[in-house]
């Protein structure tokens, strides 16, 4: 029964699209409906898709049905403790069978005239994974590090460059002893996070890269042209696996947008990165949350091939 139904699924999900990987899916489900000669076992239809299902029953009525879930998920646990293999756990037959091209992976449009930059070969291999991740927590993990890069030289160009200014400036003298105290401050707060080797605040270095190399209607371009919906729904929608209420993106406003850029992708890291039990509701969960995590694909992948563009040097 379960097999029946997961293939009325990709019926009403594979044949309306006509993309290669859709068609793929076709073919191979009506080879191994044809090969299969009469023979129509579970077991049999069940390898054709590749599936596998687990029913948990107790002979305890009053057990929850939060009580199965754990049981189930104990039971996923074990076998991959024993067998040294990967259990994964579905939501809906897109995902299963891979249906839709990732966000992350679509393609532009490819001529063979050669490269006119030189660009940083130290962030090409996260790009590289980037594209190549089936799992959009690796790809979005990947974009970052691409973004992360330029975080260090970027923060130390803008300080010295603020200070730099405001030393030079002809309202400041080394004789005001307020002037003085307040550039005192200007460096303590600016050098509060700092190691010692030049590094600063992890946010506002992100903040900091992303207006060096990333100008907004590039962004806005680059966004549109993966997923045509993303900007409208970055700006109505916070992200859905965090608390934080300043991850809309309010595109008009100059002097807060880099803010907003900042903290939406800022935010959606540290949800995939951190699972502290204290802080459940800003956890990214791996299948509960696949779908929302696609949806912020576009932005990072655009935000990231910013960064190597710009950050690039004309051959």
């Amino acid at each position: 029964e379960y097999c029946v139904f997961i293939l009325d699924s990709i019926s009403e999900t594979v044949m309306v699209g006509e993309n290669e990987q859709n068609q793929r899916v076709k073919m191979r489900i009506n080879r191994g409906l044809m090969n299969r000669d009469g023979c129509n076992t579970d077991i049999e239809l069940a390898d054709l898709l590749r599936i596998d299902t687990l029913k948990v029953k107790s002979t305890n009525a009053n057990r929850s049905i939060n009580e199965l879930r754990k049981l189930a998920s104990s039971f996923e646990f074990h076998y991959m403790y024993k067998k040294g293999q990967a259990l994964s756990e579905y939501t809906n037959v897109t995902d299963m069978y891979n249906l839709e091209r990732a966000v992350y992976r679509k393609s532009r449009k490819f001529d063979d005239t050669p490269p006119q930059r030189f660009y940083n070969d130290k962030v090409i291999d996260y790009y590289t994974m980037a594209l190549e991740s089936r799992d959009p927590f690796m790809a979005y993990i990947s974009f970052y590090q691409i973004v992360e890069h330029y975080f260090d030289a970027v923060f130390r160009k803008k300080l010295t460059d603020e200070m730099r200014q405001r030393l030079t400036h002809p309202d400041f003298s080394y004789k005001n002893e307020r002037k003085l105290y307040e550039f005192a401050k200007f460096i303590r707060k600016s050098m509060s996070s700092d190691d010692g080797l030049g590094k600063g605040n992890e946010f506002e270095s992100l903040k900091y890269v992303l207006m060096e190399y990333v100008p907004i209607e590039e962004l806005k371009k680059m966004i549109n042209e993966l997923d045509s919906n993303a900007i409208t729904y970055y700006q109505n929608n916070y992200v859905p696996f965090t608390t934080s209420k300043k991850t809309k993106i309010a595109w008009a406003d100059n002097s807060a947008v880099y803010t907003n850029l900042a903290t939406r992708i800022y935010e959606t890291r540290n949800a995939l990165v951190h699972s502290k039990s204290e802080q459940l509701n800003n956890q990214y969960r791996p299948y509960k949350n696949k779908k929302d995590l696609i949806a912020e694909m576009a932005l990072i992948r655009s935000a990231a091939e910013l960064v190597i563009i710009n950050s690039s040097e004309i051959v």
